[in-house]
């Protein structure tokens, strides 16, 4: 049984799969926690008249974290987080350098750090496709990592 080489994989993949991945993270983290306090974190801490609707609502939103966190940890093999790890250090190397986050307000640091989280989170469900591609599984994570 022959497998398809990583190009013929990258090719499968069209860029608006990969835009979906990245908005699907995005929604995850901003849902979770943003700074403008519109998020169902705050929606369900401050709703007190409905508990059955915040526990409904915070289920999911657990659910939806293990979710996408088993898919995109099952995706970052050594090379991915390699990669990921090299970005933040260079990350944290301009900012010693340069300084370019000391400027900002704490409103836009958070967004940044989220942006950064999100994008950490779709490069692995980004990365979890090509690797299941390559060896020929389905999509779906069968066996827990």
């Amino acid at each position: 049984m022959s497998f398809p080489s990583h190009a013929v994989v990258r090719r499968k993949l069209p860029w608006w799969g990969v835009a979906g991945r990245f908005l699907l993270a995005c929604f995850l983290v901003f849902a979770t926690y943003n700074p403008s306090y519109y998020s169902l974190a705050t929606l369900i801490v401050s709703d007190v008249s409905n508990p059955s609707a915040r526990l409904f609502l915070g289920f999911c939103l657990l659910l939806a974290w293990i979710i996408i966190l088993r898919v995109s940890l099952a995706g970052l093999d050594r090379l991915a987080w390699y990669a990921v790890l090299s970005f933040i250090v260079i990350l944290g190397l301009l900012e010693i350098e340069f300084q370019l986050f000391r400027t900002l307000n704490s409103f836009t640091a958070i967004l940044l750090l989220e942006l950064l989280v999100a994008g950490i989170l779709a490069f692995g469900l980004i990365q979890s496709y090509w690797v299941r591609s390559i060896a020929g599984q389905s999509p779906v994570v069968k066996h827990p990592p």
